[in-house]
């Protein structure tokens, strides 16, 4: 199994999720306001806090951010 997590759960993160899904990934999500009762499937995990978000991805960690340009893209990496 792939394993992949994805910080950023609105419109265009979500159908990513979605999509990996489809393909056999198992994803770890974060998202500030996370859509958790939109997604249930046992190979999606939501978290709500981004540290428990990253200890529990698998390594080498793999994290495709789908948050808007500007300060927030910097906020998230920092």
């Amino acid at each position: 199994m792939k394993h992949i997590g994805i910080v950023g759960l609105g419109k265009m993160g979500y159908n990513l999720a979605l999509n990996m899904l489809d393909n056999q990934f198992e994803v770890y999500g974060y998202d500030k306001y996370p859509m958790s009762e939109n997604i249930n499937h046992q190979n999606f995990h939501i978290y709500d806090s981004i540290r428990v978000f990253v200890e529990n991805l698998i390594k080498p960690r793999l994290i495709w951010l789908m948050v808007p340009a500007g300060k927030i893209t910097d906020d998230v990496i920092q």
